[in-house]
């Protein structure tokens, strides 16, 4: 129960803020716990276009979504 109620305030936080690649990597790295790959993805593909991931986060997005995590 307490992982639902953190995603939803992660959830909330990325609505407030999409630009915010903590709270998306954190959704991400959950969805992909979660065997949501799909969902993994729409969470980096709805990330702005205005704001570049920085190299670290794209490391990170690449190494889940090809290896979950590994």
């Amino acid at each position: 129960m307490a992982a639902m109620i953190d995603k939803e305030l992660l959830l909330d936080e990325l609505m407030l803020n999409p630009g915010n690649w903590d709270v998306r990597i954190a959704l991400v790295e959950l969805a992909v716990r979660e065997g949501d790959l799909a969902g993994a993805k729409r969470l980096v593909r709805a990330s702005p276009d205005d704001v570049q991931t920085p190299p670290a986060i794209q490391a990170r997005l690449h190494a889940l979504l090809t290896k979950g995590g590994r």
